[in-house]
C-alpha cells in the first residue's frame, strides 16, 4: 500500500518533520502512520532516527514504549528488517537498558558460580496469559523440565513487560500485550501436572522501583542461573549482569534483540547473522544452536465435518494464527483463489473478523462460501484433524500449529521463510506462492505422495515434542560456555 506521496517529497517532508519543531508526540503519530502505509524500511529508519535524535525529550518510558511498537510492527512486516532497522532499534533497546543499569548501578554486579544457589533457576518471561499462547506454554514447559529432569527449584516471573503502555504516546495501529489481572495474586501456576511457583509483576513496568526490589531479591536468592522467555525484557537483560542468563527466543528463525549476553537459534548462523552480532558486539559463542522443542494441548474431542458446518467432500486447508488478518495478504489470496478452482478450501482458526473476510470475498467473488473462519478455539486438534493441508502464509510465527499439524499426520506447505520453515525442514518447501499451487495440486491427486509426506510429517513432529532433551542440551551448552567466560 502506498500513501500517494511521490519518494522525493516524502524525503523532504521527513527532513523538514525532523529539523522542525513541532511537539515530538505529533511527529511520532505522523511516522507511524507512514510506516504502516508505506511498509517501507527507509520510512522505519527515519522514524527510529527521529527517536534516537529525540531521546532526551522523549524520555525514558516513551523510548521503550516506541522500542515495542516498533519491534512489533518489525516481527509483523519482515520487509521492515534490514540491518539498518536492526541494528538502529537494538541501539535504543541498548540505551533504554543502560538508563535503568545506571539508575540501579549499586545492585548490579556479578555474584561468583560458588555463591549461587546451584538447586534454584530463575525463569524470566514478558507475558503470561493463556495455555492457547505459544509463548505462555513455552515457559510453562521450560519450568516443568527444569524441575522434572533436571531437579531444580523454580520460580516464573511475569515481568509483564510485552509491548507495555507505560509512557505512552499516539501510534497509529498500537498494539497492547494482553495482562491476566487473575495471575496477579497468584503464588503458583499448574501446568500438564507440574505445580510451579509463579510471581507476577503489577502491569506498569518497567518501574524502577520495581525492578529494584526485584533485583535485590535476585540478589538475596542467588539462582544458579536465569532462563529468560523472549527479547527485550529490561528485568532480563539487568539481571543477566548479575546472574548468568540465557535468553530463549520465541522466533526461533531469527536472532533477536535480546539485552541478555546469551541467546538461542534453531538454525546454523549465516552471514548476515554474524554482521548482526558483529554490530551489537557480541561473538558468535553467545549463540547456542539447538531444537526449539514445543509442547501441545492433548486433543479431547472428535468433531464432524457436518457439526461444523464444512464441506464434506472439498479437500481443506487449515490456515492458523493469531495476526491472519495482516498475514493472509492480497498476494496470498490470489494463490488461494486458483487453488480453490481445484477444489480446495480453507478453515480459518484464529482471530479473522468479519470484515476482513467481506474484503477478501469481494476482491476474490469465487472465494464465497470456501473460507470457513472457526475463531479461537480451545480443542486445536479437533479442527484440525478435519482438515488435509496445512498451509503456511509468508510470515514469522506459527512455530506451534505447524507442530500440532504434523503430529496429527497433516503435511505442511509453506516457503523457506519464518519459523514454521525452521520448524518442519527442507521436506516441506517450496519457493513462493506460485510453486506452491503446483504442490497442493500434487497433494490433492497424488495418494502416495500424500500419504509419505504425512508419515514424515509425523515423525519430524515427534522430534520437535521432545522438548525435554532439546531443551536439556542447550541449558548444557549455555553453562559450559558461561562457566569458561
Amino acid at each position: 500500500m502506498s500513501s500517494g506521496i511521490p519518494s522525493a517529497d516524502r524525503e523532504e517532508l521527513f527532513v523538514k518533520l525532523a529539523q522542525s519543531t513541532v511537539k515530538f508526540e505529533a511527529a511520532i503519530y505522523f511516522y507511524s502512520i507512514a510506516v504502516h502505509a508505506e511498509h517501507s524500511a527507509d520510512v522505519l529508519e527515519s522514524l527510529l532516527d527521529y527517536c534516537w535524535s529525540h531521546r532526551d525529550e522523549i524520555g525514558i518510558d516513551t523510548l521503550n514504549y516506541l522500542y515495542g511498537q516498533i519491534s512489533h510492527i518489525m516481527f509483523v512486516f519482515s520487509e521492515l528488517n534490514t540491518f539498518d532497522t536492526t541494528v538502529k532499534a537494538g541501539r535504543i533497546l541498548d540505551y533504554v537498558i543502560s538508563f535503568f543499569e545506571s539508575e540501579l548501578s549499586d545492585l548490579i554486579r556479578p555474584i561468583p558460580k560458588e555463591e549461587r544457589n546451584q538447586d534454584f533457576v530463575l525463569v524470566l518471561t514478558n507475558q503470561f496469559i493463556s495455555f492457547l499462547h505459544g509463548p505462555t506454554k513455552t515457559a510453562a514447559d521450560r519450568c516443568k523440565i527444569l524441575m522434572e529432569n533436571m531437579n531444580k527449584n523454580v520460580l516464573l516471573m511475569n515481568t509483564a513487560e510485552l509491548l507495555t503502555l507505560r509512557g505512552y504516546v499516539p501510534f497509529w495501529d498500537c498494539y497492547c500485550g494482553s495482562y491476566d489481572e487473575k495471575l496477579l495474586n497468584a503464588e503458583r501456576i499448574e501446568w500438564k501436572s507440574c505445580v510451579i511457583p509463579y510471581f507476577q509483576c503489577d502491569n506498569n513496568m518497567p518501574d524502577v522501583d520495581e525492578i529494584r526490589i526485584l533485583l535485590s531479591a535476585i540478589r538475596s536468592q542467588k539462582p544458579a542461573y536465569i532462563i529468560s522467555i523472549g527479547s527485550g525484557n529490561v528485568v532480563a537483560a539487568l539481571a543477566s549482569k548479575i546472574i548468568p542468563a540465557l535468553c530463549v527466543g520465541l522466533v526461533p528463525s531469527t536472532l533477536g534483540i535480546t539485552g541478555v549476553y546469551y541467546q538461542t537459534l534453531s538454525r546454523s548462523l549465516n552471514d548476515y547473522d554474524k554482521k548482526i552480532l558483529q554490530a551489537f558486539g557480541r561473538p558468535e559463542s553467545s549463540v547456542i544452536i539447538g531444537t526449539f522443542g514445543s509442547s501441545i494441548l492433548p486433543q479431547k474431542n472428535h468433531l464432524t465435518r457436518e457439526e461444523l458446518g464444512l464441506p464434506a467432500e472439498s479437500w481443506l486447508a487449515v490456515l492458523v494464527g493469531g495476526r491472519l488478518n495482516r498475514e493472509l495478504d492480497e498476494t496470498f489470496w490470489n494463490m488461494a483463489d486458483k487453488a480453490a478452482l481445484l477444489g480446495m478450501e480453507y478453515v480459518i482458526l484464529g482471530q479473522y473478523d468479519q470484515s476482513d473476510l467481506d474484503a477478501v470475498v469481494k476482491a476474490h467473488p469465487s472465494l464465497f462460501g470456501k473460507i470457513h473462519p472457526m475463531g479461537i478455539v480451545q480443542d486445536v486438534l479437533s479442527y484440525m484433524e478435519l482438515c488435509d493441508l496445512y498451509i503456511n502464509p509468508i510470515r514469522r510465527g506459527g512455530g506451534t500449529s505447524c507442530v500440532e499439524a504434523m503430529s496429527i499426520g497433516i503435511p505442511v506447505l509453506t516457503t523457506d521463510f519464518g519459523d514454521v520453515a525452521v520448524n518442519v525442514g527442507e521436506q516441506f518447501h517450496t519457493d513462493s506462492y506460485e510453486t506452491m499451487l503446483e504442490l497442493i495440486q500434487r497433494y490433492m491427486t497424488d495418494v502416495d505422495f500424500y500419504q509419505k509426506q504425512s508419515q514424515a510429517a509425523k515423525e519430524r513432529s515427534a522430534k520437535l515434542l521432545n522438548a525435554e532433551e532439546a531443551f536439556i542440551s542447550i541449558v548444557t551448552d549455555f553453562l559450559a560456555r558461561a562457566d569458561s567466560e
